[in-house]
Order: structure tokens, then sequence, then C-alpha cells
């Protein structure tokens, strides 16, 4: 199977994580127009625009035997920053690939290298969605010396609201409303869980969300790429794009010290 093909989303019920292929398109061609259109309630990102090329040069897209099925974020040449969600499979059958634009062919600035070893969280419960975070440890490191490929920049305080909240994703979503934890609890109050945890982030506005199509891909705050601060990773959600149900998100500052004690550990191991 090609480097540039798609996977099957894997369907539980209840809360859905957002697993399944990104595309980022440059230009408007007639396929493109006609996958704009399709990009429904049932589809990925909706309510988004197009991105620019190297506008997130630290966006990774994991494969798995090939096959593209979840997004990630680098944190620096040797690690990518993704979801739990994603993990519970064969390292050796992961591949990164890093530099992509266009995903329907190659562009010469990507790279694609092998995974060597899978670190989720160890708390991580499929039931609930909490602890939603886990590290990529790369073969080989990655060459930052492009403009299309670099490490993220990273919250470390706590995230606030803010009307500038952005994910990467099938189509550059740009928020323009971020909901915070107390009416992520009544959302979810009528379900058999309680879907909320101080480590998550609810963000989403009728109309504008990551579906079912995004998942472990970064969740930005700022106007641009100098600004942008990765502040989440793409969780789970009910349905797409409701007033009601917004996405919920991994809120990396609450997970700092798991960051880097799990690299420390790597790198001491040698």
């Amino acid at each position: 199977m090609s480097r540039k093909s798609a996977s099957s989303t894997i369907k539980r019920s209840g809360p859905k994580s957002r697993r399944s292929i990104l595309t980022i398109f440059a230009e408007e061609t007639p396929e493109v127009e006609v996958l704009r259109k399709n990009l429904t309630r049932n589809g990925r990102i909706v309510g988004g625009y197009k991105a620019r090329k190297g506008e997130f040069p630290w966006v990774a897209l994991l494969q798995f035997d090939g096959a593209l099925f979840c997004a990630g974020t680098i944190l620096n040449e040797n690690y990518i920053l993704g979801a739990a969600h994603c993990t519970g499979v064969d390292p050796s059958m992961l591949t990164v690939v890093v530099g992509d634009h266009i995903q329907s062919g190659d562009e010469g600035t990507e790279q694609v290298v092998k995974v060597a070893e899978i670190i989720p969280h160890k708390d991580f419960t499929i039931k609930t969605f909490l602890h939603d975070i886990a590290l990529y440890r790369l073969k080989t490191p990655l060459n930052f010396s492009t403009p299309y490929i670099k490490p993220a920049r990273i919250a470390k305080v706590d995230t606030k609201p803010t009307d500038d909240m952005v994910i990467w994703g099938s189509y550059l979503l740009k928020l323009k409303r971020f909901v915070d934890k107390a009416l992520n609890l009544r959302a979810y109050q009528p379900t058999p869980l309680k879907y909320a945890g101080m480590g998550q982030i609810c963000v989403g506005a009728g109309g504008k969300d990551s579906c079912q199509g995004d998942s472990g891909g970064p969740l930005h705050t700022g106007k641009n790429t100098d600004e942008y601060t990765v502040v989440g990773i793409v969780s789970y959600g009910i349905g797409c794009a409701s007033w009601e149900y917004p996405g919920v998100y991994t809120k990396i500052s609450a997970y700092l010290d798991w960051i880097e004690k799990n690299i420390n550990n790597v790198a001491t191991k040698g």
C-alpha cells in the first residue's frame, strides 16, 4: 500500500475518537471542490478553510502498515506527541510522515521515519478517554533544515479561553468560541459516563469542529505560524459540529511532567 493511501475508521459505540485520514489542500482543483462540498457533519474538519504550505510545519502523520490513520505533533527531532487511543499497535508497523501538505502526491519536502517505541499514558482508558496522550520515539532523528519541518511551541501553562483556537486537519479550522470545563460537564451529564476531566479541554461551536478525522492532531492558540502554540491533542467527540457537544482535547499543560519524565527515561536508557 502506498504512503498516500487511506485507512478505514475504527468504529466504537458512544463517544468516538477522531481517527481517520488528514488532508490539507494547497490549491483549488475540481477534486478539491467536490471534497469541500462533501465535508459535512459526517466528514472530518467542518467549518474550516485551506492552510498555507508550511503553516503547520510541526504536524506529523502517523501511518499503520502504509495507511494514514492518526496525526501528531513534533516535539523535537526524536519524539512525536499524539493520542493514546491511536496506540495499541506494533511500533514496527508504524511510520511517521512530516513536511507533507498535499497527500495526493510527493512534493519533495516530506520525511518518512520509522517508529522505534510507542509510550502511551499508563492510565489511559477508552471508556472515558482520560489521559489520552502518547509519545512516539523515532528510530532516526528528524532534519529541521527546511521551513516545512519544525518542532512545535508547546503550552507551558494552563490554557485560558481565547477567540483564536486553531485545529489542523482536512481543512484549517479557526474556532470563534472556546468552551470551558463547566459546559463540558453540563453537555455530557445525560450520558452514562462523565467525560470531563482536569486534563481535558472542550472546544467547538455549531458548524465548526474537528469531527471524526483528526485524532492526535494539534489544537493551537494564536493567529499565525509565528504565534501558534499547541495547547491540546484531538481526542474524541459525540457527533460532529454540535452546539451541545463540543470536541474534547487532551490538555498538554496538564502532562508536561509526564512528557519530560518519559523522554528523560528513554534518554537515560540510551
